[in-house]
């Protein structure tokens, strides 16, 4: 564990935290409605990992983990962005389109 936290917060503790978030994140990107959401979640929880890796942890295969399971999120977004784009664009009206008779 890391110095800077060492003491303040036991490691089980921590392990919990971060599993729970990982099971919402889950959870959000299976639902088709919070898929979106539970991506965004996912790529910004993954960032934390990330960062630890290069200052503190070191590269190896969980960094490669970490990358993998962030930026497979960040495709998802960008292959999905079509969609929610064209749904609240068609939902939303637009300034001049009430009739004017």
């Amino acid at each position: 564990m890391s110095l800077a936290v060492h003491g303040l917060v036991s490691e089980p503790v921590l392990r919990l935290a971060a599993g729970t978030f990982e099971l919402v994140g889950a959870v959000l990107f299976i639902i088709p409605r919070t898929a979106r959401f539970g991506a965004a979640f996912v790529a910004c929880y993954m960032c934390g990992p990330i960062l630890s890796h290069v200052f503190v942890l070191g590269y190896g295969l969980a960094f490669v983990d970490a990358l993998a399971t962030f930026a497979l999120p960040i495709v998802y977004l960008l292959l999905t962005r079509d969609d929610s784009t064209a749904k609240s664009q068609s939902a939303r009206p637009t300034i001049g389109s009430a009739n004017r008779s």
